[in-house]
């Protein structure tokens, strides 16, 4: 009897000497994220365990973590349905559970297991809550898209994901056996790691392959060898010559509670003789993953990644070229990132930025969003694109309607679906012509959605020729920006109702008018400024500003090919200005505002403020000789200019008289500039009378000098009459 107890005891230690050994390997396992591995024997415990028990319990919230963790979501459901039947279940549990059943079972099913928890938990706020929610989810599947999407490899081995488009054909990742004799398993999920496959032909997605090929293998980068490293997903720029590639990193992060590898980005050019490295990125690190590269439409790239200071786990972020080297990663702010992951981004020919989050509200897993580049909102797509499980890696051709979605729907397996719909968006197609009917390269223009006022540029090609995609049904505003020169820039209203809409943008801009503005060092306007104009044949002609400083004319008049133009004004530097040619057979049309810098200290200034006479006189003072000897010197050194001497009275006296007496005063300044070497053809004597008061000081007429009798009216002083007689200078145009 003792040796029979002793038997027993002995296999009693033995089974639990081996479920410990057991449990041992599996948490060994779980931390290393060998969770295929892991989830076996969790399983196998929690059967063993006793029926209900807390002991089971335990195991079985493990075996759903590592199921979890690799996409094995029926096994997931299988034991979180064991759990959930336990008095011991907790709300966690419960919400664990629904997540599982939204994305494996039928609403139908779903709705029952909600119904039977509100009455097992009568009390229980979360199960509320879960009701809630799902009615939420199931408001989001009923968000109907006009497209179909079929399974495009529906015999495939393996999880499939990440489709998109290389040469006439497709790339994919697929964890389907591998190349080479002996290929290697991954221990996270159990299968083989991914590799880059291709198929030539779209519409031929499962050709056969030979045993040969097989152990060959298809990896698209086969020259680079078979590594222990999970490939994909891949983007290719708009050459199909450079790529980047997703690869987890080779070593192992354990320090966190899981162990991790975590991803780094590797770029690749296509040379005759296969693909080769090219520059490192230099922004991969041991600490965080960057991954699921995609180059936009600047041939930038955005990707995913969890650089510390982000808004959630995996963020999206850009980066440049710029400096022989990729910039550092810019986050695409909260418009884009939420609290939880943003992965798989794609950019489409029409400029959208689709990815998959499952920070913002969806149906359940990951769902895909788009984000029209320099919106600041996002749209999530409806069903079918977007279902109860994890939808991503969404690569669609707006223009023809056809696209490539990668989702574990079916039996929670990652596989490749084929979307197909209606276009959603047409391209604009322009041509940019002079005014002479030659095309225009170079030319900046924007387009502009009139509804959401988001805009986005383009340019003309060598050809003067651009395209450049918008949604269909909506309106735009195209405009040219402006060369210099150009003061009203052609814009056209567009309705984008066809596939293809063309659109000419007709180059003759030169305005009706055209102005130049000459202001002095204060910025006040230089009245009588002297603006010689030079055409391209070196045929000059000359004007000079009003008393605005501004001088006008029409673009069909002599100065429609003006090339270039001089300023001069007495008492300061001449200044020089060069018009930027039009567009070939284009007018030109100018709005220019210029100031004027004075002399500088060493040239005396001209103040002919000091040209005064006494009343009743035409003498000239002294003082008044040496501002006229500085003129003499300045027209000596400007043998081409012309200038008008003009002389003023006070209201004293009548009119006629005191007309009289300023063309004296005009008069003897022009005889004494002459007596001194000029010729009388540069200068003009003119006499204005009393016309040109600088003051209050009037005639009889509007009280300015009235008779002491007339009570209204305030004589003026002596110094305001001096300052009306006055002589004063202006240059004159040919």
């Amino acid at each position: 009897m003792k040796q029979l107890i002793v038997i027993v005891l002995m296999g009693v230690c033995s089974l639990v000497q081996a479920q410990f050994d057991q449990e041992k390997w599996a948490q060994e396992w779980t931390e290393s994220a060998q969770y295929s591995k892991a989830l076996n024997l969790w399983s196998h415990m929690a059967s063993e365990a006793v029926h209900q028990s807390s002991e089971q319990l335990r195991l079985a919230r493990k075996a759903v973590f590592c199921a979890k963790k690799f996409g094995d979501f029926e096994s997931a459901l299988f034991w979180s349905k064991r759990i959930v039947e336990m008095d011991a279940a907790s709300q966690d549990d419960l919400r664990t559970h629904m997540m599982l059943m939204i994305r494996l079972s039928s609403v139908q099913e779903t709705l029952k297991f909600l119904g039977l928890a509100a009455v097992r938990f009568p009390e229980n706020k979360e199960v509320s809550a879960l009701s809630v929610e799902f009615e939420s989810i199931r408001a989001l599947t009923k968000d109907t898209l006009d497209f179909s999407i079929k399974r495009w490899r529906p015999n495939a081995n393996g999880a499939e994901f990440a489709c998109t488009p290389f040469g006439e054909g497709l790339v994919f990742i697929s964890s389907a056996v591998g190349g080479g004799a002996a290929p290697l398993k991954d221990g996270w999920t159990g299968r083989y790691f991914t590799e880059l496959k291709h198929i030539e032909n779209a519409n031929d997605p499962e050709p056969k392959i030979s045993l040969l090929e097989q152990l060959r293998g298809e990896d698209l980068f086969l020259e680079l060898g078979l590594e222990r490293t999970h490939d994909g997903p891949v983007a290719f720029d708009q050459d199909q010559n450079f790529a980047v590639l997703t690869r987890n990193q080779p070593q192992l992060d354990t320090t966190v509670e899981h162990g991790l590898s975590r991803l780094q980005l590797e770029f690749f050019w296509q040379r005759e003789e296969g693909w080769e490295p090219a520059n490192p990125f230099p922004w991969n690190s041991p600490e965080y993953s960057c991954g699921h590269a995609t180059f936009d439409e600047n041939e930038d790239i955005i990707f995913a990644s969890d650089i510390p200071g982000g808004f959630g786990g995996m963020d999206l972020y850009s980066s440049r070229w710029e400096d022989d080297d990729w910039s550092k990663p810019e986050n695409l702010g909260p418009e884009v990132n939420s609290s939880g992951n943003e992965l798989f981004p794609m950019v489409s020919a029409a400029g959208n930025l689709y990815f998959a989050s499952d920070g913002w509200p969806g149906a359940g897993g990951l769902d895909v969003f788009v984000h029209p580049i320099g919106s600041d909102q996002i749209e999530r797509l409806g069903f079918p694109i977007n279902g109860q499980a994890d939808d991503f890696a969404f690569n669609f051709d707006e223009a023809i309607g056809e696209g490539w979605l990668s989702s574990n729907r079916s039996g929670g397996n990652d596989a490749i679906y084929r979307v197909e719909g209606s276009p959603t968006v047409g391209q604009i197609m322009v041509s940019v012509m002079a005014c002479d009917g030659s095309s225009i390269a170079e030319a900046k223009m924007l387009l502009k959605e009139v509804n959401s006022g988001l805009t986005r540029s383009l340019t003309s090609d060598v050809n003067g020729e651009c395209s450049i995609y918008g949604w269909l049904g909506r309106d735009y505003d195209l405009t040219l920006q402006p060369f210099k020169g150009m003061n009203s820039p052609p814009s056209k209203r567009l309705l984008l109702d066809q596939e293809q809409l063309e659109v000419t943008l007709d180059m003759s801009f030169a305005s009706k008018e055209n102005s130049i503005v000459i202001l002095d060092e204060e910025r006040r306007p230089a009245a009588s400024a002297l603006l010689k104009f030079r055409n391209a044949d070196g045929e000059t002609s000359q004007f000079v500003t009003d008393e605005n400083g501004q001088f006008q004319w029409s673009a069909a008049s002599q100065a429609e090919d003006f090339v270039s133009m001089t300023a001069t004004l007495i008492n300061y530097e001449d200044l020089s200005h060069e018009f930027a040619p039009p567009p070939p057979g284009c007018l030109i049309s100018i709005c220019d505002t210029l100031q004027l810098a004075p002399w500088n200290e060493i040239l005396e200034r001209i103040d002919l403020a000091n040209i005064l006479y006494d009343l009743g006189s035409a003498a000239l003072r002294n003082e008044s000789k040496k501002e006229l000897d500085k003129l003499v010197a300045y027209m000596k050194d400007k043998p081409e200019i012309r200038v008008e001497l003009s002389s003023h009275t006070d209201c004293r006296n009548d009119e006629a008289y005191n007309l009289q007496l300023s063309q004296a005063r005009a008069e003897k300044c022009v005889n004494y500039i002459i007596n001194k070497g000029i010729s009388k053809r540069r200068i003009v004597a003119k006499g204005y009378g009393e016309s040109q008061l600088l003051n209050g000081c009037s005639d009889v007429k509007t009280c300015g000098c009235a008779p002491l009798n007339v009570r209204q009216c305030i004589p003026c002083n002596e110094d305001q009459h001096q300052a009306n007689r006055r002589t004063e200078l202006r240059l004159l145009a040919d």
